[in-house]
């Protein structure tokens, strides 16, 4: 279930940055399913939270306290654990934002500062679909960070998980299933001013996993003073909530790798919108609306140079994305 460590590139930046980065706003939501008072309590954060979904990523994490027989805490006690120590947490529910303890009576108010921050670095996640998975994590700096030690997670969540919870909690959301980095997180030297890097993992999605909730975030977080830097899905671009379909649609995408033109297509249940391309570094290098009820077509990249990119299709319903190669 572990992650295999790939590699990791180097490179100059395609472009110059002029503008700071997105800023994604983390909310690490510490809870219990055998809390009474998280019901309520639990409802506020989400209230908050999807006031600005389109600029916040949210992780909920289960500890031992008030009730070390929560089941969410006992499927991985070691990484639920490990956020636990971190954040020396003794109650529940509560929530860091961005590494930093906000209680719920203000935390709408807080996000809504919070989300007009900008951020000197990008990190662009590119997963596939199905029980196996390639995750690429791409982090690109604007700035040059002062030395630190900076710690890169990349979490396995369950978006959507049911479960008849012993406090009446039914459905229980962005659930950390397990760590892909150490449980404390791997050591990472942050690229230059302009330049990125990428990284490559592999996940197995357990059985006991809805492999079609399954998702990724990634997030770089100061272990010394707890700031989070940024953080970043798959989903980003679109809404935190809007739905993966790529393997619901069926997306295709051939031949792959291409040399001149490929075929993308999708299940005859789904509607093409628009579809972009994206490079690497997660820059978008082309948009293009489409109209009518389109569920495949041809798309050329002769104007690409040799690499590896994704198109993502914009769907009535969702989006679905896949990483092609370019030879």
């Amino acid at each position: 279930m572990k992650n295999v460590y790939l590699f990791i590139i180097l490179c100059l930046a395609t472009t110059t940055q002029a503008q700071s980065m997105k800023k994604y706003v983390l909310v690490e939501h510490f809870t219990n399913t055998r809390c009474p008072l998280c019901v309520s309590g639990n409802k506020t954060i989400y209230a908050a939270i999807n006031s600005y979904e389109d600029n916040v990523h949210h992780i909920s994490i289960h500890p031992s306290v008030p009730y070390e027989n929560c089941a969410l805490f006992q499927y991985n006690t070691l990484d639920n654990g490990a956020r636990q120590a971190y954040y020396d947490i003794n109650y529940t529910p509560q929530s860091f934002v961005d590494g930093e303890f906000v209680s719920n009576r203000v935390l709408a108010q807080n996000l809504e500062t919070k989300i007009l921050e900008k951020a000197g670095l990008q990190i662009i996640v590119s997963e596939g679909e199905g029980a196996d998975r390639n995750i690429d994590v791409t982090i690109s700096s604007e700035i040059d960070y002062p030395s630190g030690n900076y710690k890169l997670f990349v979490a396995l969540l369950e978006r959507d998980l049911e479960y008849d919870a012993p406090n009446g909690e039914a459905v229980h959301h962005d659930v950390l299933r397990d760590f892909l980095t150490a449980p404390d997180g791997d050591d990472i030297n942050l690229p230059a001013a302009g330049e990125n890097m990428t990284l490559q993992f592999q996940v197995q999605i357990p059985s006991d996993v809805a492999i079609a909730e399954a998702y990724t975030l990634a997030y770089i977080q100061n272990a010394d003073d707890k700031e989070v830097l940024n953080s970043g899905t798959a989903a980003d671009g679109t809404t935190s909530r809007n739905r993966n379909l790529t393997q619901a649609a069926g997306l295709t995408v051939s031949p792959n790798p291409v040399q001149s033109t490929m075929q993308v297509s999708v299940s005859n249940e789904h509607v093409i919108k628009r579809y972009e391309i994206l490079n690497a570094a997660g820059q978008q290098l082309r948009s293009v609306p489409l109209s009518g009820i389109l569920t495949q077509m041809d798309v050329s990249v002769d104007d690409l140079p040799q690499g590896t990119y994704v198109i993502r299709l914009e769907l009535a319903e969702g989006f679905a994305s896949q990483s092609f190669v370019k030879n």
